[in-house]
């Protein structure tokens, strides 16, 4: 986690407001700082440092949640560059499956029957690849970008085939019991 306090913010926005060059923001924002300084001090608060918030450095997911999250950050922006011929075409269409793909491993992470959201993250998983060698036949992309989205994908792929094994055994392993 990084902790971020008040001076850090205050230093950023006093910085931020400088170089855009708005003086009257400035003029204003140093004097709500000066206020905020005085009740601080006024309220006796021993530690300026205080920190208001922090800031998650990664998610603490699930590691195939985790990367699918990496790959959504990595990959949309990309995607987003691609040409208008293709950005609103094949690019949209992977941009959702990306996050449908994200948001059906964390309703699958709680849900109690798993297998059949976990099959279909799979069939959807395999519909990525197939989108993204498209990329690279349309030369959309270069062959590096294409090779770190695919390791990526085959990634979380290796991770999802493990978990369903283990969702196929734990539901035999019912059944005998069950039997």
């Amino acid at each position: 986690m990084t902790r971020i306090g008040v001076f850090e913010i205050i230093n950023y926005c006093v910085l931020r407001l400088y170089h855009k060059k708005c003086f009257l923001e400035f003029i204003k924002f140093c004097v709500f700082t000066w206020y905020l300084v005085r009740r601080i001090d006024y309220l006796g608060i021993p530690n300026y440092g205080v920190y208001i918030f922090t800031v998650p450095e990664k998610m603490e997911e699930l590691p195939i949640i985790q990367k699918t999250y990496d790959l959504i950050k990595w990959y949309i922006p990309i995607l987003n560059r691609l040409p208008k011929a293709h950005k609103f075409t094949l690019a949209d269409r992977m941009i959702n499956r990306l996050y449908d793909i994200l948001e059906d491993l964390t309703i699958a992470r709680y849900a109690k029957e798993k297998l059949e959201r976990l099959k279909s993250v799979n069939t959807q998983l395999d519909i990525l690849r197939s989108q993204t060698r498209l990329l690279l036949d349309f030369q959309l992309v270069a062959i590096r970008r294409y090779e770190y989205a695919i390791k990526l994908i085959n990634e979380i792929g290796i991770e999802l085939g493990g978990w369903i094994k283990q969702q196929c055994r734990s539901a035999s392993n019912f059944n005998i019991k069950t039997t």
